[in-house]
């Protein structure tokens, strides 16, 4: 199927109608339980290569505003969660936040370590500009704290980074990796999406 190249998907630029959802209550209440339980699992020889965790799979932030800032709780309760550990933990670590404009179901939670696959660490955020201006939808969640938002454009889509300033570059760790990492993707490793 040969699409123009000025192409965009319908539920990109417009509210699509989505049936009523059942199990809501329920839904949310295992939501913010999922996001107050969120847990690292940090240890000494455990590693991270953009490890992501994605709340919202299905999009179901995509049917109202109001959905949408459900999710984003859970999200900004897990990364306060997620600095919280790092800070506590020995290891260089880097968490942030990446948030699609445009869909919730893009939205995810990520986790980056020195690694045995060589990725770059600390991850550089090459191409995102920080300091832009806070867009209505995350006003409320970024309000009164210190992460630092940036945004970008990739793949025709606007995406924002919500990085604690100590996970910045220059300004995380600089440790040595652990000698014990250089070798296979042992099997207690995180994969890239849960």
């Amino acid at each position: 199927m040969n699409l123009p190249v000025d192409y965009v998907a319908p539920w990109e630029t417009e509210r699509w109608r989505h049936p009523k959802q059942r199990g809501g209550k329920r839904y949310y209440r295992t939501l913010r339980r999922r996001a107050d339980d969120f847990d690292l699992q940090l240890a000494p020889d455990h590693w991270f290569a953009f490890w992501h965790d994605h709340f919202d799979w299905w999009g179901r932030g995509n049917i109202s505003g109001r959905q949408r800032a459900e999710h984003l709780r859970a999200y900004f309760t897990a990364l306060a969660r997620g600095r919280d550990q790092a800070s506590a933990s020995d290891l260089p670590i880097q968490v942030w936040l990446s948030i699609n404009a445009a869909d919730s179901a893009d939205d995810a939670l990520y986790a980056h370590t020195p690694n045995a696959n060589g990725s770059e660490f600390p991850y550089a955020f090459s191409g995102f500009t920080f300091g832009v201006k806070t867009p209505p939808l995350l006003r409320p969640f970024l309000a009164g704290t210190d992460y630092r938002l940036g945004f970008t454009h990739f793949d025709r889509r606007g995406w924002y980074a919500v990085v604690p300033p100590e996970h910045l570059p220059g300004t995380v760790d600089d440790r040595p990796p652990n000698p014990s990492l250089q070798r296979t993707r042992p099997a207690h490793s995180r994969g890239y999406c849960r």
